[in-house]
């Protein structure tokens, strides 16, 4: 189960069992959740008749929800393997998370599988930001993944995602780190936080920076004095590395100012996101079935709404032709594929998660 979990944070995507294009796909990590479920089953207690899986009325009702809208959809095939997509990659794995959960124990042992995944990824980032040799491009020529050139992605599709995953796990890593008593285990952690951060750099994006940050915050709040000594000295390493490396501070410096300059293709994505707002509540007031239930699960992967950005230029001219990658802002992509009803349940959701 640990490598499982280790697995799924560490292999690409590319890696699958390729099937009719009106099926599902078959990807490593859809088999691997099922064969770590079909693991479950085969060793569970049989004196235990039930589950304990908190919130899972919530979690299948926001699946009913895809259902619903799946039946009123545009295109049924897309919106049907986006529904059996959250009922594997989320329903059936938060079963397997809250199988697997049942001492603290066993959360520090998944959580530290985790990130010895990441960290694996962040290796190969490293090796590809300073050796420009990608993994994935070299070993898995089959691979279709769309980066740039220059883009380090390591084993993920495309740098943004790669930048949220390390950002993610850094908080993670430094979590765990007080959780062991062996000091060779504190400091293994420690090694994997700064790697970890160190790869966020390297995505050059700004959500995960800010994420990572956030992140950083909410350990500092939520784990103590030891903790927060520990983020002073990544706070002071921060701040050696921006004074000794120009180049660094002026890539921040320079991201961060292209964000408000409407000029600019940084300053134009994100006002598109913003934008993206108005687009899915127009395009959900046609009807009283799209309002409530929007255009099915995975209808923007084929949604032409060039309309909305005629006349403009360079970036923004495109955004809307792209399908699904272009939907940076996640919650009004939910509220135009799931309507007003998906999205409301998906709010209730991670509020009583939280």
């Amino acid at each position: 189960m640990r490598l499982i979990f280790a697995l799924l944070v560490f292999l690409p995507n590319s890696l699958r069992i390729e099937l009719p294009e009106a099926l599902p796909q078959l990807t490593i990590h859809r088999i691997l959740i099922v064969l770590a479920f079909i693991f479950l089953i085969r060793n569970r207690n049989p004196a235990q008749r039930k589950w304990p899986i908190p919130n899972i009325g919530l979690v299948l009702l926001f699946g009913l929800s895809q259902f619903v809208s799946l039946l009123f959809g545009t295109h049924f095939v897309s919106d049907f393997k986006g529904s059996c997509d959250y009922v594997v990659e989320v329903i059936l794995f938060y079963i397997v998370i809250s199988r697997y959960v049942q001492t603290e124990c066993d959360i520090v042992r998944l959580l530290s599988s985790i990130c010895y995944g990441l960290a694996a990824v962040a290796v190969l980032a490293t090796v590809e930001k300073y050796a420009h040799f990608n993994v994935i491009e070299n070993l898995l020529p089959f691979s279709t993944r769309p980066w740039y050139e220059g883009d380090i992605t390591s084993t993920y599709p495309h740098r943004i995602l790669l930048g949220y995953a390390m950002a993610m796990g850094a908080p993670l890593a430094l979590a765990l780190s007080t959780q062991f008593k062996e000091a060779r285990q504190k400091r293994v952690m420690h090694f994997i936080a700064l790697l970890l951060i160190a790869a966020t750099y390297f995505s050059m994006s700004r959500g995960p920076w800010l994420g990572l940050g956030l992140g950083l915050a909410g350990i500092a709040v939520l784990c103590g004095k030891a903790m927060r000594r520990k983020l002073m000295y990544v706070a002071a390493l921060a701040a050696a590395i921006l004074v000794l490396r120009p180049g660094v501070r002026d890539t921040i410096r320079n991201l961060y100012t292209a964000t408000f300059d409407e000029d600019s293709q940084k300053g134009g994505s994100y006002q598109t996101r913003w934008q993206l707002w108005t687009v899915a509540w127009k395009e959900i007031q046609v009807s009283p079935n799209r309002f409530l239930f929007g255009y099915g699960p995975a209808s923007t992967e084929s949604m032409d709404l060039s309309h909305y950005w005629y006349g403009t230029e360079g970036w923004s001219s495109s955004v809307s032709k792209i399908g699904y990658t272009s939907w940076d802002n996640n919650y009004a992509c939910d509220l135009i594929e799931l309507g007003m009803v998906g999205l409301v349940l998906e709010a209730i959701l991670f509020l009583s998660i939280v």
